[in-house]
């Protein structure tokens, strides 16, 4: 992107988005111009604990053969929990090794919270069933029935259920029913086998050799093998086709060969270290037949998963029937077999979380992901609701900021909103009263690889100095309380409204704190989300999962800027999208840490990386949280498994009103 294209979008938000502001946003503003806002101070006794190591013999697992003369003792360190007292139990593995003796030895690191934690989050959420992450967690007594319907819901509509052209979360997150990834990810956030059997990185580190599962077919029987893959790989590769955030993976090849029947060679630009983690959902493969039905799959999908294709109506619903030959499931799901029910509902439901939670007591759905805190203290007393909350340490929520559109072009304005906005009693408010478990100054908490510690004390909360940076910055306040500057505009930003309540206290704390005008037009989530990758706004609210710090990468590298997805921030970035931006330090130490494959080395780099993102306040981050969600255990038993992808296993549901 040139500087013209920088200049038309300013032009954009200065005519387009002024009207809109000028419109909904105007009358909004005065609704709320003299609105009280009410602060509860909410005590919470915190008992202080001891942290308590454990030395714990186990059984070691076979893997290498090596000759030993001595007892081998090996201790992990473990890292420690700062913002929450919690208390620690480390097992610290004690290999016992008999003199002369020839034994196999690996050493395996597992480090257990204890359940304090989960009791401190108990403390703050009343009426959530509190579970550490990840985890599998049973809805209840596991006594499986065949037969009837399980749903879940998903907001906004899908654009395809192509995993070549697929760009939605709507699209992948109900789609995941039909499609499936090669990997998955396992216990510990390690990477798991799914319709891949295994690999290995070749000695020069830019082949990686994938072995796959030699038994399963799609849905119209065509087989699973080598030869699809390739097929796959020749569409991705493609540019002349229409292509969904799968290009990002191509970007990182340089081509795909079929070794033999069931092994396929990936080879890599560059080495990549965490080369398993766009076969956990990036890539998805589909039948060779696709081709043949060109645009018509992206409406009638054919996949490995536990439901095939039945029906989809438009900003409604996808509905799969179960998949007779599913014999592959995932290692978290506890039916291997085919599916408990005949079908499989998966319903987009509106960004009102009125709507939401209506369609959730009605019965129309299963489960509900992401409800509204003020609608707990009702829903938790009902015994046919189970509510759930997952504490997830590696995903803050946070606001990625456009930095190439007025006025959050200028870094002052950036930073000044990191210092002055009252983070916590925004979330506080959000929630409905419940306080976040830990209030996050930077994008990685400490339980992810790649932490900088250094970076949580870039800023503090003080408003009066944030003010004195705008001050300092030529932004004055005018008679009517906002900001200008000295060409006499408008210190404004737009931060759509899809539904989650933040966006209006945001708006009431910054407005009265900073005097930065802020629009909030309500809008989709899907428009939004488009609209927003092309810059067309000032901020988003999201969350970032992942247990190292690739997951910068994926969120502020130039090169998926512009593509499909949740890279706002825009920072650095020039035209064309998907294709990086030539001389940046930020991708530098980001692809560096991919081709690192000395951890160590790597978490130096994540390091530096986190500290050039928050000095430059390309995002404002929010609140350590824990997913949420509803079950109606009336309706549906099994169990839920929560992983960085927060996707559901539809084929371990079952319908408890059937048998």
């Amino acid at each position: 992107m040139g500087s013209k294209g920088l200049v038309t979008r300013r032009k954009v938000m200065r005519g387009g988005l002024a009207a809109l502001a000028g419109g909904v946003g105007a009358a909004a503003l005065a609704a709320c111009g003299e609105a009280e806002v009410v602060e509860k101070t909410v005590t919470v006794t915190v008992t202080e604990v001891k942290e308590v190591i454990k030395e714990v013999p186990v059984e070691v697992p076979v893997t290498k053969e090596v000759e030993v003369e001595k007892v081998v003792i090996k201790e992990v360190p473990v890292e420690t929990i700062k913002e929450v007292p919690v208390e620690t139990i480390k097992e610290v593995q004690v290999e016992k090794v008999v003199e002369k003796e020839v034994v196999k030895e690996v050493f395996v690191e597992k480090v257990v919270v204890e359940e304090k934690l989960v009791e401190r989050a108990k403390e703050l959420v009343p009426g959530i069933n509190i579970f550490s992450y990840p985890d599998v967690i049973p809805l209840g007594p596991y006594n499986p029935t065949v037969g009837g319907e399980v749903s879940y819901p998903t907001f906004g509509n899908a654009n395809s259920y192509h995993p070549l052209r697929a760009a939605s979360r709507a699209s992948v997150e109900i789609g995941n029913m039909i499609h499936e990834p090669l990997y998955v990810l396992g216990a510990g956030n390690d990477f798991a086998p799914l319709l891949a059997a295994g690999s290995e990185v070749q000695d020069d580190r830019t082949q990686w050799r994938i072995r796959l599962r030699n038994d399963v077919v799609f849905h119209n029987d065509e087989p699973f093998n080598a030869d699809t893959v390739i097929s796959n790989f020749e569409e991705i590769f493609d540019e002349s086709i229409v292509r969904g955030g799968i290009v990002g993976f191509a970007n990182e090849l340089n081509k795909v060969e079929k070794v033999d029947d069931f092994t396929v060679d990936f080879f890599t630009k560059i080495p990549n270290a965490l080369f398993h983690k766009p076969l956990t959902r990036g890539y998805r493969p589909w039948p060779i037949v696709a081709k043949e039905m060109g645009e018509d799959f992206d409406f009638n999908p054919i996949g490995t998963g536990p439901f095939k294709f039945e029906s989809w109506t438009d900003n409604v619903e996808l509905v799969g029937t179960r998949f007779d030959k599913y014999a592959w499931a995932p290692w978290y799901s506890a039916n291997q077999g085919p599916a408990y029910a005949d079908r499989a509902v998966g319903k987009v439901l509106s960004n009102d979380s009125t709507a939401r939670i209506n369609a959730m007591e009605a019965g129309e759905v299963s489960f509900l992901l992401h409800f509204v805190f003020p609608h707990v203290q009702r829903i938790s007393t009902n015994p046919s609701f189970r509510v759930l909350g997952i504490l997830n340490e590696g995903m803050p929520q946070y606001m990625p900021i456009n930095t190439q559109l007025f006025p959050t072009d200028d870094v002052e304005v950036r930073r000044a909103m990191i210092e002055g906005i009252d983070r916590r009693t925004v979330t506080v408010r959000a929630n409905g009263g419940v306080p976040p478990v830990v209030v996050s100054n930077c994008l990685t908490s400490e339980a992810v690889k790649g932490y900088n510690p250094e970076v949580n004390n870039l800023y503090t909360f003080d408003v009066q100095k944030a003010q004195a940076r705008l001050d300092a910055a030529g932004w004055t306040l005018g008679d009517d309380g906002f900001r200008y500057n000295s060409d006499g505009e408008l210190l404004e930003i737009v931060f759509p409204d899809t539904g989650f309540p933040v966006r209006e206290l945001f708006k009431l704390d910054v407005e009265k704190s900073l005097g930065i005008s802020v629009q909030i037009p309500k809008m989709e989530g899907s428009t939004f989300n488009e609209q927003m990758q092309n810059g067309a706004f000032h901020a988003a609210y999201v969350g970032v999962g992942g247990p190292d710090g690739d997951v910068l990468w994926d969120r502020f590298h130039t090169s998926v800027y512009g593509l499909p997805g949740r890279a706002y921030s825009r920072w650095m970035y020039t035209d064309p999208p998907g294709e990086a931006t030539p001389g940046v330090e930020l991708d530098a130490l980001l692809d560096g840490a991919r081709v690192e494959f000395d951890e160590s080395k790597r978490i130096d780099l994540w390091q530096r990386a986190s500290h050039i993102i928050m000095d430059n306040a390309l995002m404002i981050p929010f609140v350590t949280e824990f997913l949420s969600w509803i079950a109606n255990t009336d309706i549906v038993g099994g169990n839920l498994y929560v992983g960085n992808f927060a996707l559901p296993i539809w084929s371990d549901w079952y319908d408890k009103r059937v048998g």
